[in-house]
């Protein structure tokens, strides 16, 4: 019984928001440290394997050729039931076994290997003073959501080049915050995110021109000029200045100049 509540509590908890129980329990001591509900799937599984081993004991005492359970009234049925009995403690354990190897064999994948290469405006980052928080631009549709995991994923990658915090990831859990913030940075620069990257403390803005389209990359740059007073370039690559380095300009800092 224990087990079975085990199995069935886990479950409700990796569940996750919005018809799990996480959210009710993730501020409890020690519960904050787990960085996504999915994690309670491992108590889940170990409440699975007590209660199949539970199972399998009470299956095997039942055709144990010891253990008489029935006594069939014609003894030809009772000869064949014995021998079946016989037959299945015998071979059942092998059976199992082979099936745990069969569902356990690690059967070779083919692979395309993919290597990373980090932009030099990152690796350009790595020479700037530190500690800064970085943010990188253009992004997807979130609608779209495996090229905007695929983009975040690389994003994550670039900023091994300088080991600083960004504002870019994503787990089994996706806070309100990080999904409006990455909606507005698809309309990047605008109000609005420029003044969620200056609540969050960002520093710089990673802008790779070469990945918009072609027919929007001079509406960026227009944006860009516009808000000239809030982001000042700070460092170019190629020579169409197709990867940038700006500097978000703070709003305390923007009054001091005045």
């Amino acid at each position: 019984m224990f087990y079975a509540l085990l199995t069935m509590v886990s479950v409700w908890l990796a569940l996750g928001p919005p018809i799990g129980l996480w959210p009710l329990v993730y501020w409890l001591p020690g519960l904050n440290f787990i960085r996504v509900p999915s994690r309670c799937m491992m108590l889940a599984i170990l409440g699975l394997a007590i209660l199949a081993g539970v199972g399998v004991e009470r299956l095997s005492q039942s055709i144990n050729p010891g253990h008489e359970t029935t006594k069939p009234r014609n003894p030809e049925t009772k000869i064949s039931f014995s021998r079946f009995r016989v037959f299945a403690f015998s071979w059942l354990p092998a059976v199992v076994g082979v099936l745990l190897l069969a569902e356990f064999a690690a059967f070779p994948l083919g692979l395309d290997p993919d290597r990373v290469e980090i932009p030099p405006i990152d690796r350009w980052l790595a020479t700037q003073p530190k500690p800064f928080v970085v943010a990188e631009v253009p992004l997807p549709s979130p609608h779209d959501l495996g090229a905007w995991e695929r983009r975040h994923t690389s994003f994550m990658l670039y900023s091994m080049a300088h080991w600083q915090k960004t504002v870019h990831g994503y787990s089994g859990r996706r806070l309100p915050l990080h999904v409006e913030l990455y909606e507005q940075l698809t309309r990047f620069p605008d109000e609005q995110s420029l003044a969620s990257l200056n609540r969050l403390g960002v520093t710089y803005v990673v802008v790779h021109a070469d990945w918009y389209r072609s027919g929007d990359r001079a509406e960026i740059d227009g944006r860009l000029n516009r808000f000239s007073d809030r982001l000042r370039l700070a460092h170019t690559e190629g020579a169409g200045g197709e990867s940038r380095v700006y500097a978000v300009v703070s709003a305390s800092a923007r009054t001091e100049s005045r």
